[in-house]
């Protein structure tokens, strides 16, 4: 039962609502003890064999294959090909929200971000099969190649200037803040969905950029891609502003995090 569990949160994450709706009503069938000992996070216990990151047989869902390609490409060296117009799309929608009219708006711009590359692993390869029909691999690809571009540009953004980003991205969250409303019963369940994925990405979103600085100022141990000289000379100039900025975050992102049922999220923010 636990195995139809894991396999229920891949497909709910489906960019097409058949799926979604056929995993959800199967999700609301399963016995209450399976679901209170299972582990909610999305995916998080991945068996480190080679056996199961290369075999369709012993993995036919996915499941485990997910996580180990978004690490995969979280250590990839950066090709710089996320370019000024799909960052400005991607922050008008996490900021603004101002959503294009395309519903496969997301993997549209990951297919026009990839180039041609000798060499590809096999996680690249599960990340180019699934972000199509997985919303969660989108949302995790746009917002970590958002957070990237922040940190190459040295925060120079289709927002404005440093200062503008950072402005911006506290107003975005700061009118979340403002926005909840715990005992307003009045919503359906798909306008209340709709009005979490925002601030569910840009907590995903925070949550890359912190990463991404303090990679380029103190490095890191998780084997993220060193940054160029330029940029690193940028963050350790700037570090104690980006770090009392992030400091200045935390409550926000805690009230946010807690609104959006991000537990662990809120925890961890509440640690620093």
């Amino acid at each position: 039962m636990e195995r139809v569990f894991s396999i229920c949160k891949t497909h709910l994450a489906s960019t097409n609502p058949t799926v979604t709706t056929s995993y959800s009503h199967l999700l609301n069938h399963m016995p209450c003890h399976v679901l209170s000992r299972v582990d909610i996070a999305p995916l998080s216990r991945i068996p480190n064999t080679d056996k199961t990151a290369g075999s369709s047989d012993v993995d036919p869902q996915k499941l485990q294959m997910l996580p180990r390609a978004r690490r995969s490409h979280m250590t990839k060296q950066v090709n710089e090909t996320f370019l000024w117009s799909d960052a400005r799309t991607v922050l008008a929608f996490l900021l603004l929200g101002e959503k294009p009219r395309d519903h496969d708006w997301l993997a549209k711009i990951y297919h026009n971000c990839q180039r041609p590359q000798a060499g590809k692993n096999r996680t690249d390869n599960i990340l180019e099969t699934t972000i199509d029909h997985n919303l969660a691999v989108q949302c995790f690809w746009a917002t970590w190649e958002a957070a990237q571009f922040c940190v190459i540009s040295k925060l120079r953004t289709p927002i404005g200037k440093p200062q503008d980003t950072f402005r911006a991205i506290e107003g975005a969250l700061k009118d979340f803040v403002a926005g909840i409303h715990p005992n307003d019963e009045t919503r359906t369940v798909k306008e209340y969905s709709s009005l979490q994925l925002r601030p569910l990405l840009l907590l995903q979103f925070m949550e890359h950029l912190e990463k991404l600085v303090y990679n380029a100022t103190e490095g890191c141990a998780v084997s993220l891609p060193l940054t160029n000289k330029s940029v690193k000379t940028f963050f350790r100039t700037n570090m104690s502003t980006c770090k009392d900025w992030f400091n200045m975050m935390r409550p926000v992102l805690y009230a946010v995090a807690i609104n959006c049922d991000q537990y662990a999220f809120a925890y961890n923010r509440l640690l620093g």
